[in-house]
């Protein structure tokens, strides 16, 4: 789902390419996977090594939009009137 005020400024990724079996990192990251290795220590080598950086939302039963799992996501968003300056 895409929501705007008119002016997009939100973004929710999926860090983990399951067609390739990748993870959306750098081999200078830091961050670790479930075992506590980074990507250059040949951490996040498959997919049920991957941390939650969500913990899931339940959004009941019988609703139009369906439950969304505690996965490895992560948010970009900008600030309005600050630039072309992204966060996470």
């Amino acid at each position: 789902m895409f929501e705007t005020d008119g002016l997009p400024n939100t973004l929710t990724l999926n860090f983990w390419d399951s067609a390739a079996s990748k993870t959306g990192l750098t081999n200078t990251s830091t961050c670790t996977d479930k075992n506590g290795k980074k990507l250059s220590q040949g951490g996040f080598a498959s997919a049920a090594v991957l941390p939650n950086w969500t913990a899931g939302q339940s959004v009941g039963s019988g609703s139009y939009y369906a439950n969304i799992p505690a996965a490895w996501r992560r948010g970009l968003f900008r600030r309005p009137n600050n630039g072309n300056q992204f966060y996470s």
